[in-house]
């Protein structure tokens, strides 16, 4: 029987359960039909509203106690598992030009340069905020806006041009360096 993947905190983590579920299927030891993937979604979407209604008495929206604070992430982990199983159900079927979108195509593509780059242009973005003291004359929230903005249109560029640019040179020196 395999292991449930439990976080640091352990936590049964819903990304753990779904990369589980995903691998067993690969694998073919375990055969869901849609029907039971849809049964096993909806458990995972009502497990997400019982985790915050249960939780709203503890400060779960408000993180002010600790029992609040501490899962106040794990409604989200199991809604967003939810979503990407509906995702992948109507991808699966007849309707899948709902879920079939270029733009989010282009970012699947290029999301790895995004989350190897991403973090470093937001770390520069909040340092020439803070040493033009722009981030304290605007108002947070549309500070919050423009930052996504601006590090999205140098991200993106950056994350397009870094395969041609690095990577792909990297790669072929491997290939040239093997043995």
């Amino acid at each position: 029987m395999q292991r449930l993947y439990v976080e640091r905190s352990r936590r049964v983590s819903p990304r753990g359960v779904l990369a589980i579920f995903s691998a067993s299927c690969l694998k073919g030891q375990l055969k869901p039909s849609r029907a039971v993937f849809q049964k096993a979604l909806i458990v995972v979407f009502r497990t997400a509203l019982t985790v915050w209604g249960i939780g709203i008495p503890f400060g779960i929206i408000t993180h002010q106690e600790a029992v609040g604070a501490a899962l106040q992430v794990t409604p989200w982990h199991f809604l967003f598992v939810a979503l990407i199983g509906l995702c992948l159900l109507v991808g699966s079927s007849r309707q899948k030009r709902f879920v079939q979108v270029k733009s989010f195509q282009f970012l699947g593509e290029v999301s790895y340069g995004l989350y190897l780059y991403h973090l470093l242009i937001f770390t520069l973005f909040d340092h020439f905020a803070r040493s033009t003291g722009i981030s304290s004359t605007i108002d947070p929230i549309f500070m919050l806006l423009i930052r996504f903005l601006i590090v999205s249109a140098i991200a993106i560029p950056a994350s397009l041009l870094s395969p041609r640019l690095f990577e792909d040179r990297f790669l072929n020196l491997k290939t040239r360096l093997a043995p």
